[in-house]
């Protein structure tokens, strides 16, 4: 609840994540993806995932993996 409170109160969200984390499903959920501005992950996220984060308005920050 504390991170749904924190969220509720920024004025930008920022994800920062392995790719992954994607395509998992969790217990809980912080909030929705239209609530997130940007992500920030490694280049091996899933192609679906990226376009559809994009679609949606979300800038995405890919950082390279060797």
């Amino acid at each position: 609840m504390l991170n749904q409170l924190m969220c509720k109160v920024a004025s930008e969200i920022i994800v920062v994540t392995d790719s992954s984390k994607f395509g998992h499903v969790c217990l809980h959920k912080i909030l929705e993806p239209m609530g997130v501005n940007q992500i920030v992950t490694d280049s091996n996220i899933p192609p679906d995932y990226l376009d559809g984060l994009r679609r949606i308005g979300i800038k995405i920050t890919l950082i390279d993996v060797d």
